[in-house]
């Protein structure tokens, strides 16, 4: 390439030029509205390029401004409206209070299923609503969680109140979801929500009729309990 060629593309870099970003090339899409497990990396990596079919979770937008194969997208991201962000809030800080109980029956009762793996689907989707803060330059609410909760004396406390709590979450998503009219972000918490209802809530239930059964033995108490 002329060296008169890189002399130029720095000056446009140096003077504030910036015709060839992610954010306005056609190939590329935030990552948050892949499907998985494209999607598990978005706050990491929020762009990605689908201009070879796959998606390609890209490491650094920098690349974009020398791309051979930039294209200007046809038409610009709406602005978030701001009943968007009070929802994403919302849905957000529920999800981080639904990761802190995971860890603190974890801390109280040990690597027990359902919580290890609800765990890592909460982490997850924590990153997910993160990133969409940062796909349109919202600042995303710190998580408060781990000092408001403790763990409960026993397992069936502890699978009583998941299933308790999964449902006031369901009812969260059906007020709130309408509330939403951006069909991407619409997506994502429809996901998240069949994700609670679909698959939380029944490894709660079958881990409470578990915590029930007799067994000969204490079961399910806390360290120190009993």
């Amino acid at each position: 390439m002329p060296r008169s060629h890189n002399r130029s593309q720095s000056h446009r870099r140096r003077a504030g030029y910036a015709e060839h970003h992610a954010s306005n090339c056609r190939w590329a899409v935030p990552t948050v509205f892949l499907p998985a497990p494209f999607w598990w990396e978005a706050e990491d990596r929020p762009w990605a390029c689908v201009r070879e079919g796959t998606p390609r979770t890209l490491e650094t937008t920098e690349v974009c401004a020398d791309c051979p194969y930039w294209e200007p997208r046809t038409r610009e991201q709406p602005a978030l409206p701001a009943t968007i962000i009070e929802v994403l809030r919302e849905v957000l800080d529920d999800t981080y209070r639904a990761r802190a109980t995971c860890r603190k029956v974890i801390e109280g009762f040990g690597s027990i299923r359902p919580f290890v793996t609800i765990l890592h689907a909460e982490e997850r989707h924590a990153r997910a609503l993160r990133a969409l803060f940062k796909r349109f330059g919202v600042e995303a609410p710190r998580d408060t969680w781990p000092t408001r909760l403790s763990a409960p004396d026993t397992l069936v406390e502890a699978c009583a109140a998941a299933s308790r709590s999964e449902l006031d979450r369901e009812a969260m998503y059906q007020r709130v979801i309408p509330l939403v009219q951006d069909p991407a972000v619409r997506r994502i918490l429809r996901r998240i929500q069949e994700s609670s209802y679909m698959h939380h809530l029944p490894a709660y239930r079958r881990c409470f009729a578990r915590a029930l059964k007799p067994t000969g033995r204490p079961r399910g108490v806390r360290a120190g309990r009993g």
